[in-house]
């Protein structure tokens, strides 16, 4: 477990402890702090600068959508693996027999690399 993580937000530190499963708190502290000034910056620049409370709503809500997104894009990846996984499976379903040899629908040139050629088994008996 890390030692504990300090933050400062408007001036002020504040210090927290991890829990059990805090190895990458510095680097989310940070990732924090980081967004909270990229928010207190663009409302600087603003006609009618944001308060404190509101740069930290926006802040939360910006890092929240990009947690969602990501958990999204994650799905979607995990999803195309499941996919292709199970095509790739019932391709090799569909080439093997129930001992795990190429069964006669397998082209010679397209059998798969870790089968002994057709008759090496016999030859080695």
């Amino acid at each position: 477990m890390e030692p504990n993580v300090s933050i400062e937000l408007f001036g002020r530190t504040y210090t927290f402890r991890p829990d059990a499963d805090g190895r990458n708190a510095r680097e989310i502290a940070e990732y924090v702090s980081n967004e909270i000034e990229r928010v207190a910056s663009q409302s600087k620049e603003s006609a009618a600068p944001l308060s404190q409370q509101v740069i930290l709503l926006m802040a939360a809500l910006n890092i929240t959508d990009r947690f969602f997104k990501s958990r999204e894009d994650q799905r979607g990846f995990m999803d195309g693996v499941a996919r292709r996984f199970g095509c790739l499976s019932a391709r090799l379903d569909a080439g093997m027999n129930h001992e795990g040899r190429p069964s006669d629908g397998w082209p010679q040139n397209v059998r798969p690399a870790l089968l002994p050629p057709t008759g090496a088994a016999e030859a080695m008996e």
